[in-house]
């Protein structure tokens, strides 16, 4: 069956190879471009910042109660935003690695099931002796959120491209021989 399997493989991208070329390249300058244009976290926190001033302005300014709340809504996820922003700025910027023990040991003394992630990205840190400039960069966040939303669109249009030929009623399977 495996080797059933194999040979529908390889017939589909020998006659698919122009296709999925076309979409990896197209993949790699979309990825390319989207991560050049990425800002750093100070650059973001900047921006974040701006639109939360427009956003309390706008709040002040609206004459129903309906637009007041919805700015209020909004203000509140910019400024979660911004706390998030700042949170992996300090943990980049206060980073010392002569203090991950007591760190670790901190964070296991809370005993809070919210800190497990954290106590995890610790211990890797030191298992692994990672000094600062080692850390992720503080642009790379930013790409990974960004690739993380094209990576499902990358399977979709794989996918469309490899079964077109069933849809489009060229399929002709190779016969099972027992």
């Amino acid at each position: 069956m495996s080797k059933y399997i194999w040979e529908e493989l390889k017939r589909v991208i020998i006659k698919k190879r122009i296709f999925i070329i076309i979409i990896v390249m197209i993949t790699i300058a979309f990825g390319i471009i989207n991560v050049s244009k990425t800002k750093t976290l100070e650059a973001s926190l900047q921006g974040d910042k701006e639109i939360l001033n427009i956003q309390k302005s706008g709040r002040d300014k609206a004459e129903t109660e309906f637009k007041k709340a919805e700015f209020s809504r909004d203000i509140i996820g910019t400024e979660k935003e911004i706390a998030d922003i700042e949170e992996q700025l300090n943990t980049i910027n206060n980073y010392d690695k002569s203090k991950l023990n007591d760190q670790i040991q901190k964070l296991e003394k809370e005993n809070n099931p919210k800190n497990e992630y954290k106590i995890d990205q610790l211990k890797y840190e030191r298992e692994h002796n990672m000094e600062k400039g080692e850390l992720i960069p503080r642009g790379t966040y930013r790409a990974i959120e960004i690739l993380m939303v094209f990576i499902p669109m990358i399977f979709l249009l794989s996918m469309i491209v490899l079964l077109s030929d069933i849809v489009s009623g060229e399929y002709a399977r190779i016969p099972l021989r027992i």
